[in-house]
Order: C-alpha cells, then sequence, then structure tokens
C-alpha cells in the first residue's frame, strides 16, 4: 500500500472511529421532523455548532469534496472544506443572505472545524427529491437570491424541493464573485421576489450587512454586494411601478 493510499485510509478511519466513540443517539423521529419543516432557524444553526460529528461518506457529486456527516441525535450535515479553489465561507454568507431576508431557501449553515480543517457545515434532509423527478421549476425568490449574491452555478443538482413542494437552493461556494458588473432588465423583470422579501431587502440595514458578512466576504466584498442590491432595488421598483 503507497504512503498516499495508507494516509487516507488512516485518516478516514480515525474519523470514522472518533464519531463511533461518541455514542451518538439513534435518529430522533421527533427533532429530525422538527428540523425538516424549520431548516433555517437559529435551533438548526445552535445545533450545527455544538455538534460532535461523525463521518459518513464522501458525496458522490461535487467537485469541493464535500463530506456528509452524522450529528448528534441522528441528524446530517454537509462538510465543505475550505479551499482556495472552493470558497465554503459563501455558503455561509449565502444563508446568512437568506437569512436575513427571510427567504427560506437556504438550510442552516455555519463556519466548523472537523478533524482540524475548517469548512462549512450545512443541515442535510433527507427525502429530497430533483426538480425534473418532482416536476418543479425555479421559484422567483430562488432566482432572485441568486441574481443578488451573482450566483451563476444554479443548476438541477444544486436545486432541490421537499415533498410539501418547498424549494432548497444548495451550493454556494462560487458565489459573490462576479458582483462588478450589472444584470440587465430581462433578467432582472424574471427574478422579482415575493413583495415581502422585496420589502426586507430594502428594511435590512447595511451596518447589520456588514455585521453578518464582513468575517465571511470581507468589507470590500459586501460594499459592493450592497451596491449591487440598491441597483436591483432601484430596477425592480421602476419595473414594478411600470405593472
Amino acid at each position: 500500500m503507497s504512503k498516499t493510499k495508507f494516509f487516507f485510509f488512516f485518516y478516514f478511519f480515525s474519523v470514522y472511529v472518533t464519531g463511533a466513540v461518541f455514542g451518538f443517539s439513534p435518529v430522533n423521529s421527533s427533532l429530525l421532523q422538527c428540523l425538516r419543516l424549520h431548516f433555517s432557524n437559529p435551533k438548526t444553526e445552535h445545533l450545527l455548532e455544538s455538534s460532535s460529528l461523525k463521518f459518513i461518506e464522501i458525496m458522490p457529486t461535487g467537485t469541493s469534496m464535500p463530506l456528509k456527516v452524522q450529528l448528534e441525535h441522528g441528524t446530517f450535515a454537509i462538510f465543505k472544506p475550505l479551499s482556495s479553489s472552493f470558497d465554503s465561507r459563501h455558503e455561509v454568507a449565502a444563508y446568512r443572505v437568506d437569512r436575513l431576508l427571510e427567504l427560506g431557501l437556504v438550510p442552516a449553515t455555519v463556519m466548523k472545524e472537523f478533524q482540524g480543517v475548517k469548512g462549512s457545515l450545512q443541515f442535510f434532509i433527507e427525502g429530497t427529491r430533483d426538480p425534473y423527478t418532482a416536476g418543479a421549476t425555479i421559484s422567483q425568490n430562488m432566482k432572485f437570491l441568486d441574481l443578488l449574491i451573482a450566483n451563476t452555478d444554479r443548476s438541477a443538482e444544486n436545486f432541490l424541493v421537499l415533498k410539501d413542494g418547498r424549494q432548497l437552493a444548495i451550493d454556494h461556494d462560487l458565489a459573490f464573485r462576479t458582483l462588478d458588473g450589472t444584470p440587465g432588465e430581462w433578467i432582472i423583470s424574471k427574478s422579482i421576489p415575493d413583495l415581502k422579501v422585496f420589502k426586507r431587502l430594502k428594511e435590512v440595514p447595511d451596518a447589520l450587512w456588514h455585521l453578518e458578512l464582513d468575517p465571511l466576504l470581507g468589507p470590500t466584498k459586501v460594499t459592493k454586494f450592497l451596491q449591487r442590491r440598491d441597483y436591483l432595488i432601484r430596477r425592480m421598483e421602476t419595473l414594478l411601478t411600470e405593472k
């Protein structure tokens, strides 16, 4: 066995053993059902931040080598290591944007250290379907989120549908990278969110955006994000008036 293969074998074996030693509880069905219904609230964030993790498997999709891990109480999450190619801090930033605007699309996501490696940890919801199987199309609110955070990587692999029809937006490590340009009016017209969300967009103060996003994106990128927000507000208000 080569040294490289031995290293990875030893690493994942140690991760598995470490998780087993914690003696995780069996799946708590009532807790799981509650988290499925409320997958983006402070309680879910706290569970992610405080729970010990047990390695389950390397996910078969995704170029950022995401790991499926088990939390205490039998729930699951996806861990994405922080790297220069795939900035998993953007996963957390996308969740915070979602939370501040009360979109309810992105599962709770936090920064976490696992086996000495920093990365993002996102709550995993089982029983989802891809949009083709569900016969679903991307909602206006999801289009708006992608437009706001400059996410150009939305596909059937990172757009999921729950049994009750709610949509989930995942995989945002490539977002926030192209905040300099301004989207065209046709794209904006197809991405106007619910009026409640649009109202929240105008109400959330700049200071709160900086407080939530500066540690993840840096103040310069957050300033560009706010400039993009202001541009979208102006263009969308014009389009809504014309209607």
